[in-house]
This record gives structure tokens, sequence and C-alpha cells, in this order.
């Protein structure tokens, strides 16, 4: 995924319109299920960062605690 969001960055139009195509599918998928843009939009900006905490960050780690906090607030997301 890293690779193919530097591979779009590079003047790589097919790369850039696919990674689009998964976002916009992802975030519908999350909005169909909540039905409100705001926590749709909310819970994949988490996801995002859940995701590159795990690949990029040395400095904090993660731990499980941690996991169990953020997704007790995506399910109260997801209830509304």
């Amino acid at each position: 995924m890293v690779a193919a969001a530097q591979l779009s960055q590079d003047s790589h139009p097919a790369v850039r319109e696919l990674l689009e195509s998964i976002h916009r599918d992802w975030y519908a998928l999350i909005l169909e299920e909540v039905g409100d843009p705001g926590r749709a939009r909310a819970i994949l900006l988490i996801g995002d960062g859940l995701y590159y905490d795990a690949g990029l960050s040395v400095a904090v780690q993660t731990t499980g605690e941690d996991l169990e906090r953020v997704v007790e607030v995506v399910r109260g997301l997801v209830r509304g």
C-alpha cells in the first residue's frame, strides 16, 4: 500500500485512480453501515491512523489496551 501511494504521487495516474476508487468504495461501505457522513469519515480516518501507526511508527508502541479503547470509540461511532 505504501509503494502504491508513492507511485500515485509520482505521476502514475492509473495507480492514483485505483487508490481513489478503493478509498471511495471503503468509505461507501462504512457510510452504508453507519448512515452518517461525518461518522463514516471519522471511522475511515481512525483506520488510516491505525494503519500508519502499525506500519510507520517506531517511537510509540500502541498497546492492546490502546486498541481496545479505539475499538470502543469506533463502536460508539457506529451506534451513533
